[in-house]
């Protein structure tokens, strides 16, 4: 478990770690449900998400996830130009 999930865990939040600074999650806000990968940073020993991440409702996921060959193919031809 890595810092930011610890931190997390206590607060009663579950996430799960991508890489060191990024995380996936769903959570509610405004009474509504959504799934995110978000970048996190520290600050004064304190983990905070950032502004830089994809923030969806679950319906636009299942979507993105069934796309994702074709999005994974987009960027990789994108990256190579």
């Amino acid at each position: 478990m890595n810092p930011i999930e610890r931190q997390e865990k206590e607060k009663g939040n579950t996430l799960l770690s991508i890489t060191e600074n990024i995380c996936a999650e769903v959570s509610t806000f405004k009474e509504k449900t959504y799934c995110s990968i978000r970048k996190w940073y520290e600050k004064d020993g304190k983990f905070f998400r950032s502004k830089n991440g994809l923030n969806v409702e679950p319906e636009d996921w299942d979507d993105i996830i069934s796309d994702i060959e074709n999005i994974d193919a987009f960027i990789q031809r994108e990256l190579k130009r």
